[in-house]
């Protein structure tokens, strides 16, 4: 297992500007497990997982929810899928594309 206790992203928000984005306790098992800073307070709990060949991510917060993906790099796709889940369109930037940047940190380690 690999962990990685804190990594900052570049994403693009829905008016297309660059921000960063702060990951926390990022764990790589058979699962990418991490915490997103969702506002100065809270943070998302996330697990990304393959299941029977279709990829799912788990968002916790307040309540769970679980989202299909595309693939985790997909952002376009994800983006979508992630805000019908938990309904909040600039958090489901951030959570894509830290994900994706999880996912293509780890490319040639699985």
């Amino acid at each position: 297992m690999k962990q990685i206790r804190r990594k900052d992203f570049i994403y693009k928000n829905s008016e297309e500007q660059k921000k960063v984005g702060e990951l926390e306790e990022i764990n790589i098992s058979p699962t990418i497990e991490f915490m997103i800073r969702r506002d100065a307070h809270y943070y998302y709990s996330c697990i990304c997982q393959m299941t029977l060949g279709k990829w799912y991510l788990d968002i916790i917060w307040q309540e769970e929810v679980t989202v299909e993906l595309s693939f985790p790099d997909d952002v376009i796709w994800n983006i979508d899928s992630i805000y019908e889940g938990i309904g909040d369109l600039e958090n489901s930037y951030k959570i894509a594309y830290g994900l994706r940047d999880i996912y293509n940190s780890l490319r040639g380690l699985w």
